[in-house]
C-alpha cells in the first residue's frame, strides 16, 4: 500500500496567484517589519519639521499594528508617513493656479504623522519567496493610521482656502441615503463585514466616504479617534461667513482664474456681482449653515452666479479647521 499526499495548486504557471479566493484566508504577514532601535529624534523636510515626540508616536502607531495584525489574503508592506510636501510657487508667481494654490493653501494644515500600509492583492511567488507584489501591478489596498490627517477625510475649498484657514467639504455616506449617493451597492459597502454595525467601533465616529467624492478612487472606510471622543476641530461655515471669505478672497481668486486661462475677462466684477446676488437672495438666512450641491462642487461658481440662485440646500457642508487646534499642533 502506498500513499500520497495531494496538495492544491495554487499558482498558474506563471507563478501568479491568479485565482485569489484560494488564498483569502491565508495569512500571509508583512514584505517587512519595521524596528525602531534607538530613541526618536526629530524630522524635518522642506518647510515641515517634526518634534521627536511626534516621530515617536509615529514610530508606536507603526509598531503597534505589525505587532498586533497579520495581513491575510494580503501581502502588507508598511512605511512611516509624514506630511512634508515641497514648497509650492506662490500667489506672486505666474505659476499660482488652481493647483499650486492646493498645495499653497496646505500651509494651514496641522502636523500629519503616523503610518501608511500598502496591503498587496495581486501576488507571485518568486525563487525567493512565497508571496511577493505582482510586477507592475497597482492592485493594492490602502491603510493610513495617522494623526491630524485632514485631507484624507475633506476636499479642499481651493478658492476660500489660504495659507491662514483650511476650508472644506467632508462627504460621507450614511446607510438609506438617496440623491449623489444613493445606489444599492453602495448601501451594501458601507455594511462590508459589519463596518457600519460593528459591534467595536459603535464608540468611534466611523462611516464610509464614497469613491471620487474627495480625490481617491475607491471607496474608504473611515474610524476617527479623539480625547474622550471630542468631535474634531472643523467648525461649519455660515452663509454670512462664505460671503465675507469671499470678499477676502477676491484678489487671489482673480489671480488664480488668469493663471489659469490666461484672461481675465472682467471675472473680477463678475465675482463682485455674484456675491451683491448672494448678499440679496439669502439675505434672510445668513446664519444658515452651508451645504453644496454636491461632493465635488467647487465654490468657484461664484464666478459665473446669476440671479437663477436658489435657497435648495443638497447633501456636502462647508466647514473649516478651527483657529485653535489642539495643543502641541500647528494651524
Amino acid at each position: 500500500m502506498s500513499s500520497k499526499q495531494v496538495t492544491a495548486q495554487l499558482t498558474n504557471a506563471k507563478g501568479w496567484y491568479d485565482d485569489i479566493s484560494k488564498i483569502e484566508n491565508r495569512k500571509i504577514g508583512w514584505i517587512n517589519m519595521l524596528k525602531f532601535l534607538t530613541p526618536a529624534k526629530p524630522y524635518a523636510k522642506d518647510r515641515w519639521s517634526y518634534s521627536s515626540k511626534e516621530v515617536e508616536v509615529s514610530q508606536k502607531l507603526t509598531g503597534w499594528l505589525q505587532q498586533t495584525y497579520t495581513p491575510t489574503g494580503l501581502l502588507g508592506e508598511m512605511k512611516q508617513s509624514f506630511l512634508a510636501n515641497k514648497e509650492a510657487f506662490g500667489p506672486d508667481t505666474k505659476y499660482f493656479g488652481a493647483n499650486e494654490a492646493e498645495k499653497y493653501n496646505r500651509k494651514a494644515l496641522p502636523n500629519t504623522y503616523g503610518f501608511y500600509a500598502r496591503l498587496h492583492q495581486c501576488l507571485v511567488k518568486t525563487a525567493a519567496r512565497e508571496f511577493w507584489p505582482m510586477p507592475g501591478n497597482f492592485c493594492y489596498h490602502n491603510w493610513y493610521g495617522m494623526v491630524n490627517n485632514v485631507e484624507l477625510i475633506s476636499r479642499q475649498q481651493i478658492y476660500l482656502s489660504g495659507p491662514d484657514d483650511y476650508y472644506c467639504t467632508q462627504p460621507r455616506y450614511s446607510p438609506g441615503m438617496t440623491g449623489e449617493f444613493g445606489a444599492e451597492w453602495r448601501e451594501k459597502a458601507a455594511h462590508y463585514r459589519d463596518f457600519t454595525k460593528s459591534p467595536a467601533l459603535q464608540k468611534f465616529d466611523h462611516y464610509l466616504i464614497p469613491a471620487k467624492s474627495i480625490s481617491n478612487d475607491a471607496d474608504t472606510y473611515v474610524v476617527i479617534l479623539s480625547r474622550d471622543n471630542k468631535p474634531l476641530p472643523f467648525e461649519q461655515v455660515t452663509v454670512a461667513q462664505l460671503v465675507k471669505r469671499l470678499e477676502e478672497r477676491l484678489p487671489a481668486m482673480e489671480k488664480i482664474y488668469y493663471n489659469n486661462s490666461g484672461t481675465t475677462q472682467n471675472i473680477l466684477e463678475k465675482m463682485k456681482n455674484g456675491i451683491a446676488v448672494m448678499n440679496e437672495q439669502f439675505k434672510n438666512n445668513m446664519n444658515d449653515p452651508v451645504y453644496l450641491y454636491s461632493s465635488t462642487t467647487d465654490i468657484s461658481w461664484i464666478i459665473l452666479l446669476t440671479n437663477t440662485i436658489t435657497t435648495t440646500w443638497i447633501i456636502i457642508f462647508l466647514g473649516r479647521i478651527k483657529r485653535q487646534c489642539p495643543k502641541g499642533h500647528r494651524a
